[in-house]
């Protein structure tokens, strides 16, 4: 069949469009396969954010995948905060999601044979050194210390290396001390009994909970274990600045802020749950490094692993320092892999947006913000999509060291009222424990949020949500009131 010479163009014309067309269904299909199985949708939106909402992420990666990522983070040249020439090293097999590391011991990243491959691979192996954290119950975490160009070679090219990331100093997220009693009472429908006064006595036997054994660890800067407020409730924990594991915490907390923090969430008199356990996790001397930090998180996960696999626990963690890449994903596997739900300060930097820094910004954290005692939103607090919840956090008054009391303010005071109450939840809803993978735990923080006060405060910032904790004790957990 012979076509004249316009109508073979005028076909041709009409094929391409057709294939165009074709082209892009396709590629539009591709996408929304994509996009379905890795639980985002065709926007990239994640569908399953365990948070409730989106969080920023740290792509180090060119669009398109072009170029190799690098394997090393580096602190910025003004950051007064860094420590140079020391960088934290995480494993390819953690960042993989696979093994924990170093669980057993013969395990092939012991340091010996880490540090032969090292020497083999990296041609300035003689310039810097592998120093292993504390407190590591065989679980193992490396830093390098020495030359910065050295390391960063080395780890750009070692290929059981993921991630080097800089060194860098963390704060407890405390501010000034005031006078004042009232946190308690805000975060139970103003039941006036649930305050530092001699009613609370009155109907401390009747409440419905008080968070019986579940497991609470506090990583600060020590616990006054001898302290009424803790008597008999001093598990096992790790003292980073003494190295050692003791159950034997006794003034060793020279900066008042660890033993604040267990008190408003587990003291006698002072705490939200009463009954818990607590396991002072001694990382802070008044400051801290990452490094210290990220052992401290993985004794944590292994100790409690090791001991109460079959048990929801919670940490606590007020303090933060810069976004880290390693402490996230050190908070992340607090959830995942050791079936403990970790709470965080949002930060105190007048507003400044809490994804940017950490544990605030890991995925699994519940990050809380500071509210004071008018309703208002604390405008000392850092805020943003990264805050889940709203506590009480200007003029706690709490437990101190050497058997005092005294009041701190900051968001390290609001984060501590947050797990207290998981920790009642948690004993409310035992039977959530063995649920498998991350069921029980996503059902026990939203049964928190769903108790909590929607749009309750004033002030609260746009973009951040105004959930107010409310534990509600005299309404439904309260039995004969």
């Amino acid at each position: 069949l012979r076509l004249p010479i316009t109508q073979l163009f005028t076909l041709g014309d009409q094929l391409s469009r057709i294939l165009v067309a074709t082209m892009k269904i396709c590629h539009l299909a591709i996408i929304s396969i994509a996009a379905l199985c890795s639980g985002a949708d065709a926007t990239g939106r994640r569908l399953n954010d365990p948070k409730g909402q989106t969080k920023e992420k740290n792509a180090n990666h060119k669009n398109g995948h072009k170029n190799k990522p690098s394997k090393v983070i580096r602190g910025e040249e003004n950051d007064n905060k860094r420590i140079k020439n020391t960088y934290m090293v995480e494993l390819a097999s953690d960042l993989e999601g696979g093994r924990t590391r170093r669980l057993e011991k013969d395990e092939n990243v012991d340091k010996a044979i880490f540090q032969a491959k090292i020497d083999a691979t990296c041609n300035d192996a003689n310039k810097f050194k592998i120093v292993e954290g504390k407190g590591t119950r065989g679980v193992g975490d490396y830093s390098f210390i020495g030359n910065p160009h050295a390391i960063a070679a080395c780890c750009e090219i070692l290929t059981d290396i993921g991630l080097c990331e800089e060194d860098h100093e963390v704060d407890l997220d405390e501010t000034f001390p005031s006078n004042d009693y009232w946190g308690l009472d805000a975060i139970t429908s103003g039941a006036g009994y649930f305050m530092w006064e001699p009613e609370y006595e009155q109907y401390a036997g009747e409440m419905a909970y008080n968070g019986q054994g579940v497991h609470v660890y506090v990583i600060d800067s020590g616990i006054d274990g001898t302290h009424e407020q803790f008597e008999g409730r001093i598990g096992i924990g790790y003292d980073f600045v003494d190295d050692m594991e003791t159950d034997e915490f006794v003034d060793n907390d020279n900066c008042d802020h660890g033993t604040h923090t267990a008190g408003t969430c587990c003291g006698e008199d002072t705490g939200v749950a009463p009954g818990v356990t607590i396991h002072p996790v001694r990382a802070f001397n008044c400051g801290a490094s990452a490094s210290t930090v990220r052992s401290a998180l993985q004794w944590v996960r292994q100790y409690h692993k090791d001991n109460f696999s079959n048990n929801i626990g919670v940490v606590n963690m007020s303090f933060s320092a810069k976004k880290s890449t390693i402490i996230n994903n050190n908070v992340d596997r607090l959830f995942n892999n050791a079936n403990l739900i970790s709470v965080a300060s949002a930060g105190n930097n007048g507003g400044a947006n809490a994804c940017n820094k950490s544990p605030a910004s890991a995925d699994e954290a519940i990050t809380v913000a500071a509210s004071m005692e008018n309703g208002s939103f604390w405008t000392g607090s850092n805020t943003g999509p990264c805050v889940n919840m709203i506590a009480p956090g200007i003029d706690i008054r709490s437990a101190m060291p050497g058997g005092q009391y005294d009041e701190k303010s900051g968001t390290s005071m609001a984060a501590p009222h947050v797990a207290g109450a998981l920790a009642l939840v948690i004993e409310e809803k035992h039977s959530l424990a063995n649920t498998p993978g991350n069921t029980g735990k996503n059902s026990i923080f939203q049964r928190v949020r769903n108790k909590a006060t929607v749009d309750g405060l004033t002030n609260v910032p746009s973009g951040t949500d105004n959930l107010y904790l409310n534990i509600d004790y005299h309404a439904e957990w309260v039995d004969n009131l």
